[in-house]
């Protein structure tokens, strides 16, 4: 017992970045998977060309972006910020480009129905700014720490766990959009999409962040 204390706790970072880079690729694959299986194995091929394209290519490389973070981890490669800084610039540029198309806009006059749903949806829009300025400033903070530049530990270890938290607020969102009309269809089938949800894998990545620039801090 003493052993595997000792082993735990020399390792945990890895332990911990490895096992939720893992869940994230999981989940994010099996989320690909259920929509391919509900479409009749129609999802990509159903699309027009250019979108079908541009589907695969953000299929494609966010995969790479998961692999790239689980695989560094696992062989305790230096490259992990390299895919660190590719989630958070994914994640980021995603929102500030859905707030110039609009698209972000026309989700939340759908879904705000009701003052519950205004709530939610005026919610929703804070943690996505959150996700934005938060995340331009790790990316911007670990970019420096990475080249070598004198930059406090403390603060990119807060700017992730903020991050993380923003991501993850934003899955409690969807979770919550879900339940409500879960409840108002009277079916419970709805309840697992949250859990094979892009989103959630992206709060499982988010999470492994954290534990991935623990391992990477230079003392």
């Amino acid at each position: 017992m003493n052993r595997f204390a000792s082993f735990f706790k020399e390792h945990r970072n890895k332990i911990f970045a490895t096992g939720f880079a893992s869940l994230g690729v999981l989940i994010y694959l099996l989320h690909y998977l259920m929509v391919e299986i509900m479409s009749n194995w129609n999802y990509f091929r159903g699309m027009r060309t250019p979108d079908m394209i541009l589907a695969i290519f953000s299929f494609a490389f966010c995969l790479f972006v998961y692999m790239t973070i689980l695989v560094c981890n696992i062989r305790n490669d230096g490259a992990a910020y390299q895919g660190i800084l590719m989630f958070v610039f994914y994640i980021t540029f995603g929102i500030v480009f859905d707030f110039f198309t609009g698209a972000i806009f026309a989700t939340y006059n759908v879904i705000a129905t009701g003052s519950t749903g205004l709530i939610l949806s005026y919610s929703s829009l804070l943690f996505s700014v959150g996700q934005v300025v938060v995340g331009i400033l790790l990316y911007i903070y670990t970019t420096r720490y990475m080249q070598g530049f004198s930059v406090e530990w403390k603060r990119i270890r807060l700017l992730a766990i903020l991050f993380s938290v923003f991501v993850g607020l934003g899955w409690l969102y969807y979770l919550a959009i879900t339940i409500s009309a879960a409840a108002l269809a009277g079916s419970s089938e709805m309840l697992w999409l949250p859990f094979t949800s892009i989103t959630f894998s992206e709060v499982m990545i988010a999470i492994s962040i954290i534990f991935t620039l623990e391992r990477l801090r230079r003392y």
